[in-house]
């Protein structure tokens, strides 16, 4: 038995019951509020990250938690958890319908397991080190497109206004030669979408470590590959990420850092 999938199962129940709580709420009407310029928090968030913080208290006491919207703790385990309760927030806010719970266990900051829950599309998406990864139970496999002008590349946009003229750059890049480039609005199922071959590649140029742990995870084992702008393996609090099939890697960071530094000239 895989030694993650005691972990893996409890994030699944986990995931599912805050998924719950999004599902009624996106039903039943919400509150929201901006925190933030083009942040929004609503009380489903909360109450979905109360749903999950609740359950690790109960199942794991010892464990840290790193969670989007509770002010962070101080380490004291080797084990933390790593929570983005409503990955989407802007997209729930305006009834768009894609949006995610994204949960996952880091083990000295080191990602182990993870899921990703679509609440709408009653898509779940998980793995664990060693145990592959699925999609409602099915197994994930990433593309093996190797043919630029037929790729699908997924993007989101930062908040930062000194990123955000670095990801036009690098979308004017990329679009002489990929064959079309999509927004999601939710990083976390975005990343997903690569493990699931829909995708061949996706970059977001500055990412907390709760919206990218959980996909991380799940594209590595289906074979895909997930780094920083300069190729070294992505970790929590690395900032931009770059996920791909693997085959498309090495040119995809290349056309990425050449739109970034583009974004520089004057």
């Amino acid at each position: 038995m895989n030694p993650y999938q005691t972990f893996l199962q409890f994030t699944i129940e986990t995931a599912r019951a805050a998924g719950q709580v999004i599902r009624q709420g996106a039903q039943n009407g919400f509150d929201a509020r901006q925190k933030g310029v083009r942040d929004f928090v609503t009380d489903v968030d909360l109450a979905a990250e109360r749903t999950i913080i609740q359950a690790i208290r109960d199942q794991f006491p010892t464990h840290d938690i790193l969670s989007e919207e509770t002010p962070p703790e101080q380490r004291n385990s080797r084990y933390q958890w790593i929570i983005d309760p409503l990955d989407g927030t802007g997209n729930f806010v305006h009834h768009f319908p894609h949006f995610a719970t994204s949960i996952a266990l880091a083990y000295d900051d080191r990602p182990i397991a993870g899921v990703v829950y679509d609440p709408i599309q009653e898509r779940l998406f998980a793995a664990a080190v060693g145990a592959g990864a699925t999609l409602n139970g099915q197994t994930l496999r990433v593309s093996s497109n190797q043919d630029w002008l037929n790729t699908q590349i997924g993007m989101d946009w930062s908040r930062d206004e000194q990123i955000r003229p670095q990801i036009v750059r690098v979308i004017g890049e990329l679009a002489v030669h990929s064959g079309s480039i999509r927004c999601s609005g939710s990083a976390a199922l975005g990343i997903c979408y690569v493990a699931a071959g829909w995708w061949d590649a996706y970059f977001h140029l500055q990412l907390s470590a709760w919206d990218a742990a959980a996909g991380a995870v799940i594209v590595r084992e289906a074979g895909g590959v997930v780094t920083d702008t300069a190729g070294q393996p992505w970790r929590p609090g690395t900032g931009a990420v770059i996920a791909s099939n693997g085959a498309l890697h090495e040119q995809f960071c290349g056309h990425v850092n050449r739109g970034r530094k583009k974004a520089f000239t004057r």
